[in-house]
C-alpha cells in the first residue's frame, strides 16, 4: 500500500451562506456561499475534509474552520 501525503488549505469564516441570504444591490460585492466555496475549491482539486467550529470566546463569535485537502503529487 502506498502512503499518501496530503495538504490542506483553512478558510476561516464567520458564517456559512446559503443563496437564499445574499445581500441585494450594492453589498454584493465580497459575498460568498458555502456552496461557491465548495465549487471554487473543487476547482482546483481540492476537496472538502471537515468543518469545525471554534468555541466563542467572550464576545468574539464562535468562527468555523472549512478544511479542505488535497494529495500531494511526489
Amino acid at each position: 500500500m502506498a502512503n499518501i501525503s496530503y495538504e490542506y488549505k483553512i478558510e476561516i469564516v464567520d458564517r456559512l451562506y446559503t443563496e437564499a441570504e445574499r445581500p441585494k444591490g450594492h453589498l454584493t460585492g465580497d459575498f460568498e456561499t458555502f456552496e461557491e466555496m465548495l465549487n471554487r475549491y473543487s476547482h482546483s482539486g481540492w476537496q472538502l475534509d471537515r468543518i469545525q467550529t471554534e468555541p466563542r470566546n467572550g464576545s468574539v463569535p464562535a468562527r468555523n474552520l472549512i478544511i479542505f485537502k488535497r494529495e500531494k503529487m511526489v
